[in-house]
């Protein structure tokens, strides 16, 4: 490798480092050039060697990592749901800073809006054979399960992940991939009658909704 070839990995590692460094102190919004670069200890012209702005710097840091993610999210119409769920908070917690940076909002939306395209695209690819028994659009299928497992990812980190990834698999399971392919089902029947419907929820949701919710933290791993 050229010597100016190590100089620019050493200089992106560092921008990288600083950059997650620093989100864990303010947020991304508040984060300028001039901060990265001082943080990294490199020239500020060093910055635009490299990038054209913070998002292209955010976008290079996460792409391996969304790039393992949707390696992920693709096998979710063939493995089964709780082994997927594994591999997605098992995914959250190897990343967890970057997954904070882009579930926080705090002006780094416009770049988390480019994955979830991404990752939209890139299910309905997937789902496509899954779909055609049903009437419900692919696209919209997608998109509550999408923006449900973000919303999941969201509430575990936000409190601190106070259950096991075992357990988040088990709930992503119940609560997104089996109540959603029972709407799919239900959505193409005739006989649409919910009020004869309400008491299939009560066994999904007694599976993974403790008897009491009362109990304390020591308790929350001790539900099945």
């Amino acid at each position: 490798m050229k010597k100016t070839d190590r100089r620019a990995l050493r200089s992106k590692r560092l921008l990288g480092k600083a950059l997650m460094d620093l989100s864990s102190r303010k947020s991304y919004d508040s984060i300028t050039i001039r901060d990265l670069t001082e943080h990294a200890d490199i020239a500020y012209s060093t910055f635009f060697q490299h990038y054209h702005s913070k998002d292209d710097l955010l976008r290079d840091v996460a792409a391996e990592t969304i790039a393992s993610f949707m390696e992920v999210v693709k096998d979710i119409p063939q493995n089964s749901p709780f082994e997927v769920g594994c591999q997605i908070f098992q995914h959250v917690s190897e990343h967890e800073s970057l997954y904070c940076i882009f579930l926080n909002g705090n002006g780094v939306n416009r770049v988390f809006e480019d994955i979830k395209d991404n990752l939209h695209r890139l299910m309905i690819d997937n789902i496509s054979d899954e779909m055609k028994n049903s009437d419900l659009p692919a696209e919209i299928v997608v998109n509550h399960i999408l923006l449900s497992i973000f919303s999941l990812i969201t509430w575990w980190l936000d409190h601190g992940k106070p259950y096991s990834i075992e357990k988040m698999a088990r709930i992503y399971e119940v609560l997104i991939v089996r109540s959603t392919n029972f709407a799919m089902d239900d959505f193409s029947k005739e006989d649409n009658k919910w009020e004869k419907k309400n008491s299939l929820f009560k066994p999904v949701l007694q599976e993974i909704i403790p008897d009491s919710l009362g109990r304390d933290n020591s308790e929350k791993e001790s539900f099945t």
